[in-house]
């Protein structure tokens, strides 16, 4: 109090100089105390638990989180894999090894005290466990997302970009998240981005309040990224940072110095492609939900969806064809949530029947592709999928052009010329599937080229 008297009795400019001082004062206190409850797995030095330099005793600790990871992936036992009191840094290799250089560590409790009914996943990046590549908190994954999903979330979100902003500042950039790009990022200048990057020294710190994999589902993502050792990590760098922000202690980001190369290994579509050129399609991962036991016949499928009718009588009445197929890819979340979401495979074989009765190749497709990849609890029918992806295709839907081009080059449709009807279909398809049709038909000519 005293300290405001003697402000009040000086003059103008000496009284403005003292406001400042007892301003920035009270503005320290605040951020004082506001660190002192900071997360402490936010800290970029250790994030979510895990050193970036582990010693031995780290390293046993690790690979004791990732036991149940690495019986999964390697479907062998711990005294298989070398066993963790032996040699944790040997175990933890191989495990990686098996497992293309990510595990999963263990469940925790959300961060920050959140009162989510979630747990969230910790999983790890690396080449040599010795020197991680990147962590990831994984939150509410789901294979799609409900309002209340999203709203909690939102919420976890919330409370880790509060705390990252109190310990790092502004975010150096906002954007999405890229799951087809070399950096897994994609920097954007337009507002309410899911997606902020901060850069702390040689560190990345990716928050996605949302974030889709296709095929695997939704979640919020936090992720530490070791920029100095990803082989992307420069790259990233300069997307996420402009010319300003770069300072001499980011130099061994840019120099390269210290990055760790991925070796030179078959990637899962590498493997995909072989057994689609060897006509071992049918038996690769990417028909692992195939094997379920309790698959049914797409028609018996269709029939279980008709108890939902009454539910969107409306809506079925006032869309047709091609409008009620895009209504409903549009729209899947909310119709689900009026179902609710046990019934969102019902919900989907609903519509999608509802618009191939009225001609859309798009839910043509969605057909062809349930009774190929088994979608939908739907079993397979690779016969009867090739009718209506042939029908999709010819009305011009890409995906239908994609599926079609697989069968083909896997031997699975009579005729001759599959090969060359396979490079047509992947030619017309290349325009609006670029990543899709554009990689199988690179594949399909390095594969040419070398018979």
């Amino acid at each position: 109090m005293r300290f405001l008297i003697e402000i009040l009795k000086t003059n103008g400019r000496s009284r403005f100089r003292l406001a400042a001082l007892f301003l920035g004062f009270l503005l320290s206190s605040c951020v004082e105390t506001s660190r002192q409850d900071i997360i402490p797995e936010l800290d970029v030095s250790a994030p979510l638990g895990v050193q970036w330099d582990p010693t031995p005793d780290d390293l046993k600790t690790l690979a004791s989180r990732a036991t149940k990871s690495c019986n999964k992936m390697s479907d062998i036992s711990d005294e298989d894999l070398g066993g963790i009191s032996d040699d944790p840094l040997a175990y933890l290799s191989k495990c990686l090894e098996i497992s293309h250089h990510q595990i999963h560590l263990d469940n925790v409790e959300p961060l920050g005290g959140h009162s989510g009914d979630d747990f969230a996943e910790l999983g790890l990046a690396a080449i040599d466990p010795a020197k991680p590549i990147m962590l990831t908190y994984h939150y509410r994954h789901s294979l799609s997302a409900t309002k209340a999903e999203r709203a909690d979330r939102e919420a976890q979100a919330d409370i880790i970009r509060d705390q990252l902003r109190a310990l790092y500042g502004r975010p150096t950039s906002r954007g999405r998240f890229s799951e087809y790009g070399k950096t897994l990022y994609s920097k954007s200048a337009l507002p309410a981005q899911p997606c902020d990057f901060w850069v702390v020294g040689n560190v990345g710190v990716f928050l996605c309040s949302e974030r889709v994999i296709l095929l695997d589902g939704v979640e919020m993502s936090l992720s530490y990224i070791r920029l100095d050792r990803a082989e992307f990590g420069k790259e990233l760098f300069l997307e996420v940072a402009n010319k300003r922000r770069q300072r001499p202690e980011h130099h061994e980001i840019l120099s390269q110095e210290n990055v760790i190369p991925m070796p030179h290994e078959r990637s899962e579509d590498d493997i995909i492609f072989e057994h689609l050129m060897s006509g071992r399609w049918l038996q690769s991962s990417r028909f692992e939900t195939c094997k379920k036991p309790d698959l049914e016949k797409l028609e018996d499928r269709i029939n279980a969806a008709q108890d939902l009718k009454p539910i969107f009588t409306e809506t079925l009445a006032s869309l047709e064809g091609e409008e009620l197929a895009m209504y409903y890819f549009e729209n899947q979340e909310e119709l689900d949530d009026r179902a609710g979401f046990e019934k969102r495979k019902d919900v989907s074989l609903l519509f999608i029947n509802e618009a191939v009765k009225m001609g859309s190749p798009a839910a043509m497709n969605e057909l062809g592709a349930a009774q190929l990849y088994c979608y939908f609890g739907v079993k397979q029918d690779v016969r009867a999928a090739q009718s209506w992806l042939e029908k999709a295709s010819d009305g011009g839907d890409p995906h239908a052009m994609l599926s079609m081009a697989r069968l083909h080059l896997g031997g699975l449709t009579a005729g001759p010329d599959a090969r060359s009807k396979a490079r047509q279909l992947l030619e017309a398809c290349d325009d609006e599937l670029v990543e899709e049709c554009g990689d199988l038909k690179r594949r399909l000519n390095e594969y040419e080229s070398r018979e």
